[in-house]
């Protein structure tokens, strides 16, 4: 969804799954097979990436950005 291709690196922090049976069914076992210190990793992988798009951290900009939009607006 969205910006899952620029989050998701394969194999580093998840899996891009095409959204089939067979598809979750490989991933699955895939995830299955690998040792529990490299599940581990992933899973510390894909929690750093997901904050770092965390709400919290992008509002800023976003809130920023509109301040100065209005303040803009307003001037004119």
């Amino acid at each position: 969804v969205g910006i899952v291709r620029r989050i998701v690196e394969p194999g580093v922090n998840g899996f891009i799954v095409d959204r089939t049976p067979e598809a979750f069914t490989a991933a699955l076992a895939r995830l299955h097979a690998m040792p529990l210190a490299e599940l581990q990793a992933m899973g510390a992988a894909a929690r750093a990436a997901a904050e770092r798009h965390d709400w919290a951290i992008k509002a800023e900009p976003w809130r920023t950005c509109l301040r100065g939009a209005m303040a803009t607006a307003r001037a004119a």
